[in-house]
């Protein structure tokens, strides 16, 4: 049997070998208040069972088993996590690695300096000890809630949205249930615990299902009455778990080109009617005025932000949402993801924050940086595109570290934020799915269902991301006193979003030496 250890930014495949500079135990270094991982890879000639893995520490650790997915081109690359005590015996082929990741959380108050522990592997061909020795630095990252970065991934907690008749059975993805039953609400919890952890702190909200489905609807010609039960227990649900910075209302104008806004008949359903038909101005100036009127009463106007036509690829329309949202909900926050310079530069008296596509940014980075200037927001998100192997991005055919380096190139580009499209779109759409033939592999979901057990399974992209932000915290941290040096510390990551540093051990040392730096800038006088 052979036994080696793996950094978390190191991909590792079936068919990945020990080398003569791989080592027999794991060295750790991480912040507090922060979760760091590594993996333990076990290989052998011949084909054996792991029995059971157990972590002898007093951190909290979770410990998964590395799953490979198949495409296309025929290769298993590694992204899913399932947690050991999800599959009992794990049965490994001969002359095949098996990934395992220990994943630990280090609390806020923990002594700093090195802690010694170790790693028990029950196998069928013996027990095996993995030491781990963990540095744990005096420099504490910010919570969730009130982290320096942003963070936001579109969330599928319905079908997929629009759906056309909310008295059909609405089953969540596979999970074979209705919305709003109990088992529902305790996979909202296990949404909100993985959310605390990647640091998902602005809430994507699909706003019509929540009003549909608590029986808003239309009562006479051009009038509404706007049910906010479930739309209030579901934010506060989030809320409560500490995992929301900001709130993030889903558009109803209907993306790209369209020029139909969504709307609710009579009999709570979700209907599409013209923009600029008298249902359709009526509609949208009753939902501005109703939401804006219960968010104030609500008290969390300063954190609410609207977005208005998701990628527009013409400036009509959003723009007539922006006139509306100034003169209905004056002083509320509106941005928006865009895949096109041309649209975002007609944006630039209207929009409050940008929200570029990757290639988008990088293509009109001075005019971003104007935006900034004149005190525009400015964030980068991904759908699909860009695709190209030169530029980073969240596939699961691209190294997993991509994941990582995204958040060190907005430091260097001094973007505040980042947008992904798919955090858990099962919809089984081979484009952007698991399955064989997709074509923008994952790029869906960062988590998978886990339906017999009531939760999701989070994946390598889901801890490269997580580790990327808390770099960012750090790096944030040691500015205060080291700008410079955090700076070229950065750039030596990633400049920018296609130039970019991702060799593993490069970014273990450079991490490293951040942590040494944040230590120092938040503990001087």
């Amino acid at each position: 049997m052979y036994i080696w250890t793996a950094s978390a930014n190191e991909r590792v495949y079936k068919n990945t070998r020990i080398t003569r500079t791989s080592m027999s135990f794991l060295v750790l270094e991480s912040a507090k208040n922060a979760y760091v991982s590594g993996q333990i890879l076990l290989r052998s000639i011949e084909g054996f069972e792991i029995l059971d893995v157990k972590a002898h520490t007093e951190f909290p650790c979770d410990i998964y088993y590395q799953r490979y997915n198949v495409f296309n081109d025929g290769l298993p690359y590694p992204d899913e996590l399932v947690a050991i005590k999800h599959v009992g015996r794990l049965s490994v082929l001969p002359h095949s690695t098996q990934g395992i990741w220990l994943n630990f959380f280090i609390p806020r108050d923990v002594k700093e300096g090195r802690q010694d522990f170790f790693v028990e592997i029950f196998t069928s061909q013996g027990n095996f000890t993995v030491p781990v020795y963990l540095h744990i630095y005096n420099v504490i990252i910010p919570d969730t809630k009130d982290s320096e970065f942003n963070l936001e991934y579109f969330f599928l907690p319905f079908d997929f949205f629009p759906y056309k008749d909310k008295k059909e059975q609405k089953n969540f993805a596979n999970y074979e249930y209705e919305r709003y039953s109990d088992k529902w609400w305790a996979l909202m919890d296990e949404y909100a615990k993985s959310f605390l952890q990647i640091r998902n702190n602005s809430l994507d909200i699909r706003i019509m299902p929540l009003l549909a489905d608590a029986g808003s609807r239309e009562v006479e010609n051009n009038k509404w009455e706007f049910n906010w039960e479930l739309f209030d227990r579901f934010i506060k649900f989030f809320i409560d778990r500490n995992a929301v910075k900001s709130l993030s209302c889903c558009s109803i104008i209907n993306p790209v080109m369209n020029d139909t806004v969504l709307c609710l008949d009579e009999n709570s359903n979700i209907v599409s009617v013209e923009i600029e038909s008298e249902k359709g101005e009526a509609f949208t100036d009753a939902f501005y005025c109703a939401l804006y009127e219960h968010i104030k009463e609500l008290g969390l106007l300063d954190r609410f932000r609207m977005r208005l036509q998701d990628e527009p690829h013409q400036d009509k329309y959003w723009i007539w949402a922006r006139k509306k949202v100034e003169r209905l909900m004056p002083g509320v926050f509106c941005g928006e993801p865009l895949d096109m310079l041309s649209v975002s530069k007609l944006l630039k008296d209207y929009c409050d924050q940008f929200i570029p596509r990757i290639e988008v940014f990088e293509e009109g980075a001075d005019f971003f940086r104007d935006m900034q200037k004149a005190g525009k927001e400015v964030w980068v998100y991904s759908c699909c595109f860009p695709e190209e192997h030169w530029y980073l991005n969240k596939f699961i055919d691209h190294p997993h570290i991509h994941s990582r380096l995204i958040t060190w190139a907005c430091y260097t580009q001094n973007i505040t934020g980042f947008l992904h499209w798919g955090y858990n779109y099962f919809a089984g759409n081979d484009l952007y799915s698991c399955l064989p033939n997709a074509r923008f592999k994952g790029d869906g979901h960062i988590v998978y269902p886990n339906v017999e057990y009531n939760t999701i399974n989070i994946s390598t992209r889901f801890i490269a991301t997580r580790d990327g932000i808390q770099d960012y915290e750090l790096l944030k941290i040691a500015e205060r006193k080291f700008k410079d040096a955090t700076f070229a510390l950065s750039r030596k990551i990633a400049r920018s979003f296609s130039e970019f540093n991702n060799n593993p051990e490069s970014v273990d040392n450079t991490v490293s030496r951040l942590l040494k730096l944040a230590e120092v800038s938040q503990n001087m006088v």
